[in-house]
């Protein structure tokens, strides 16, 4: 009887390390060390699970250790922006239950009580607890957060493992590690993230600490710091809108509100020799705008320094020699090949970044500032691995750039006609997308690059046409009024 009572809890014992060692081993190590094969590999470094020490956590104790719930969440929906993957698609509600007891096994962990955020009395979203929470976070937070949260420090910062840390950029909610409500917002800012730089703001000690009503405040400022239009939403088609006249060189020109931003996904390139493990860029938004003479596409994406090698400090949060920030825009080379109209008009996609013999690419390379020298647009031709070569980049061709808050932005204006590119309106033009943050050390191979999109000049009406008949119809009829009147004798 007793032998039957313990098999299935034998069975199920080894069940689960057998999931975990065919699920999360490769990171974490038979014995759960955080020392797999990958890990070597992966930054932030895979948690060593025996230490019982994890950074997203609710428990309300003085030890730093995790709730069964969050332990459950983590396998669960996985860790933006890290080497976590969401494993809720692939276990079972039992399986990743079973995993999370296993987990606590591992770090000797008992179940903590999650703290009570009911208790504090929550302050509701308004304008006036929003305004309070900019000033505390002004205080508080900015100094390595960045003025408008999106995670442009002051200062380098290296957690308790030794690894570099970067804050998290409060525009982009769904990059969140441990999830972006509201009550968790308020649980990291009470808890703080155990093992970084980010502190508790329920610690007395903490000499910024804060009260519950003021921890609120700031949690609905940081709520609304969310720029939606930042997320990458599965869509892969970039409209162009045609303007009736001039497209003015400035960022905040009006003219621009009228262009959807459509944003994507940048992946850190791991085919060649020379791979990024460590991404920090991780998206760019991408709006367009063209008229009867030029395209001009503006990118914007997120970067939490401006790189200015052998510019005095600069090096100061990169820890050491850096690089130029860079991003560019690849778009095939017109011509190749002969296509049928369907593959005209919806665009043969190049292979990724060198193209191909039969399909080249045109590569416009833009480079950041460094000392004594300005930031520069470059255009590069491929027709394949190896066949890079740089083109003089045509006269009229014009580019503007700022960093601001955070953020890059880049302005490119570009020909319509005489130009390697070959752009119709109606058709779709495979367009693609790279950077380089060269704080992170990035250069060369080492970046982070989107999969082919699609961009489209919408067809557009211009009102000159019609200005010159109506024009034409003005003068005819003056001119037929003044020779009626003269024929009938009338001056």
């Amino acid at each position: 009887m007793i032998v039957v009572i313990l098999l299935p809890v034998l069975s199920a014992a080894s069940d689960i390390k057998d999931i975990y060692i065919e699920k999360c081993s490769w990171c974490h190590g038979n014995e759960g060390k955080g020392d797999g094969p990958a890990s070597k590999f992966l930054r932030p470094a895979p948690r060593d699970l025996t230490e019982g020490v994890f950074k997203y956590r609710t428990s309300a104790e003085e030890k730093i250790k995790p709730t069964w719930d969050d332990v459950i969440r983590i396998i669960e929906d996985g860790l933006p922006g890290s080497a976590m993957p969401a494993w809720g698609g692939e276990l079972s509600k039992a399986e990743v239950e079973e995993m999370a007891d296993y987990i606590l096994k591992l770090g000797k962990i008992e179940k903590p009580l999650p703290i009570s955020v009911e208790r504090f009395g929550e302050v509701k979203v308004n304008a006036e607890s929003i305004e309070r929470g900019r000033v505390l976070f002004k205080e508080r937070c900015a100094e390595c957060h960045g003025t408008f949260g999106r995670g442009n420090t002051t200062k380098r910062l290296k957690d308790d493992w030794g690894e570099v840390t970067w804050p998290r950029n409060f525009s982009k909610p769904w990059s969140f590690r441990g999830g972006y409500t509201r009550e968790y917002i308020y649980s990291r800012i009470t808890i703080g993230t155990p093992g970084t730089q980010m502190p508790s703001y329920d610690d007395p000690r903490n000499k910024k600490s804060l009260m519950p009503e003021e921890r609120w405040d700031v949690v609905n400022y940081v709520w609304s710091l969310k720029e939606p239009y930042k997320e990458p939403r599965g869509r892969d088609l970039i409209t162009a809108l045609y303007v009736d006249g001039i497209i003015p060189d400035a960022f905040d020109d009006p003219v621009w509100s009228s262009a959807p931003y459509l944003s994507f996904y940048l992946n850190p390139q791991l085919k060649r020799a020379e791979k990024l493990y460590t991404p920090t860029i991780d998206s760019v938004s991408v709006k367009a705008l063209y008229n009867e003479k030029v395209l001009t596409l503006l990118m914007e994406w997120d970067d939490f320094t401006k790189s200015v090698p052998g510019l005095r400090g600069s090096d100061k949060i990169a820890g050491g020699e850096h690089a130029r920030d860079g991003f560019s825009v690849q778009m095939p080379l017109k011509g190749g090949g002969e296509f049928s109209e369907d593959e005209r008009v919806y665009g043969v996609k190049p292979a990724l970044e060198m193209g191909s013999s039969f399909r080249g690419v045109v590569d416009w390379l833009w480079r950041g500032p460094e000392k004594d020298k300005r930031d520069e647009l470059l255009e590069f031709h491929a027709h394949g691995s190896g066949t890079l070569k740089e083109v003089p980049l045509s006269a009229s061709v014009r580019f503007l750039s700022r960093y601001r808050d955070g953020s890059w932005q880049l302005m490119v204006k570009y020909p319509l006609k005489g130009t390697p590119l070959d752009f119709r309106s109606n058709d779709f033009t495979p367009i693609a997308f790279a950077a380089w943050d060269g704080s992170n050390m990035e250069r060369a191979a080492r970046h982070s690059l989107s999969s082919w999109a699609y961009l489209y000049l919408k067809p557009g009406y211009s009102f000159k046409p019609y200005a010159w008949g109506l024009g034409v119809f003005i003068i005819t009829i003056i001119f037929e009024v003044v020779f009626i009147r003269r024929k009938r004798g009338k001056p």
